[in-house]
């Protein structure tokens, strides 16, 4: 009797590549553990409803195009299912469930795990010991009939992100927030000295609000002339767009889940422009019909006169009161009161001005 493990999953948009014909378990592909990724997609794919068992995966998974893989080790030792390169019409994300039992034969089946939803685009699933000549079937399902496209990987080395965050070691993470007006991210990370002969690799993940984790980068980690590894690294992002941003950098060894060393929080803003610089003084007059008015413009400490001139306003075609301030604003003056008068009731109103530090006349 062979047991096996079925890994059911719901798969995130695909291009529409060519279906391999593993939709039933007699089609199964079979993956040569460690060996490269196999490139798939759930495109076309149908449900071979007899090996299901709906009564114990209802609950995590609804089946639309589901997809068979089959393995075996010739040893004994803890093994890892890797999901990369995910790309998928809709953004619901995948579910995978673990099931022990043989082929079809559904009441036996045991359910071992169940994860309701992952979104990030490479994911590895922990598969723990897996033994040896014993033929182990995945299966993988398209999330609400999606078309998914996915690089599919057993081996003995994880790629990618744990399935939850909660689950990674953080023991000696760095974290750090600010906020910066443009769009180039400089990330350093330093790998703990105890850590430094086991890591081996670097991915960082940017996240943008809700989006999910997306690989930015993967690096090897470098020796130096006498073969001891470096402790400190740098990289250089850039941000596509205003937002709110999470970086994570994990380092990576062999056979061992990924290790947590930084994680970056940044919220990028545009800088606001300042308005244009302008040496004019502009003012509407709040005459209600058209009269003659006078305008007088002081220095404002010493309130001497620098410029008065005349003027005829009609609401009916309304134009406003321009005043060129160069020549005094070149002359030193850097307060200013201007009164503006009505010379058939001889009302008067005062306005004031100061130049800033750009040389611009803004109002007081």
């Amino acid at each position: 009797m062979k047991g096996f493990i079925v890994i059911a999953g719901f798969l995130l948009v695909a291009p529409a590549w060519a279906q391999v014909n593993n939709d039933n378990v007699a089609n199964r592909i079979r993956l040569e553990p460690d060996g490269p990724p196999l490139h798939t997609t759930t495109a076309s794919s149908t449900v071979e409803w007899g090996c299901l068992n709906q009564a114990l995966t209802g609950k995590c998974l609804v089946y639309h195009n589901d997809q068979w893989y089959s393995f075996q080790v010739s040893e004994p030792q803890a093994y890892f299912l890797n999901i990369s390169r995910l790309t998928c019409r809709s953004s619901n994300g995948i579910q995978i469930i673990l099931i022990e039992g043989n082929p079809c034969e559904t009441k036996n089946y045991r359910v071992l795990h169940c994860i309701r939803q992952i979104k990030n685009e490479e994911v590895f699933v922990p598969l723990g010991m897996v033994m040896a000549n014993m033929t182990y079937l995945i299966e993988i399902d398209g999330f609400d009939g999606d078309y998914c496209d996915f690089d599919i990987q057993i081996a003995r080395r994880p790629l990618g992100l744990p399935m939850k965050f909660e689950e990674t070691d953080r023991t000696d993470v760095a974290v750090s927030t600010g906020t910066q007006k443009d769009s180039v991210v400089d990330i350093a990370w330093k790998v703990p000295a105890g850590r430094l002969d086991q890591i081996d690799q670097f991915r960082v993940y940017r996240l943008k609000e809700n989006d999910i984790l997306r690989l930015e980068r993967a690096m090897s980690a470098s020796r130096n002339a006498y073969g001891k590894s470096a402790e400190s690294y740098h990289l250089q992002d850039t941000l596509p767009s205003p937002g709110d941003y999470v970086y994570r950098v994990y380092g990576y060894s062999p056979n061992e889940q990924p290790v947590l060393l930084k994680e970056a929080r940044i919220s990028y803003v545009l800088a606001k422009k300042p308005p244009p610089i302008s040496q004019r003084i502009e003012i509407d007059p709040p005459f209600m019909q058209k009269v003659e008015y006078a305008v007088r413009v002081y220095e404002g400490q010493q309130l001497s006169i620098l410029h008065a001139f005349s003027g005829v306003y009609d609401p009916a075609q309304p134009v406003p009161v321009s005043i060129d301030m160069k020549e005094f604003i070149a002359a030193g003056h850097r307060t200013y009161m201007v009164v503006l008068i009505n010379k058939a009731t001889r009302e008067t109103m005062e306005f004031y001005y100061r130049v800033d530090a750009r040389g611009s006349v803004v109002k007081e």
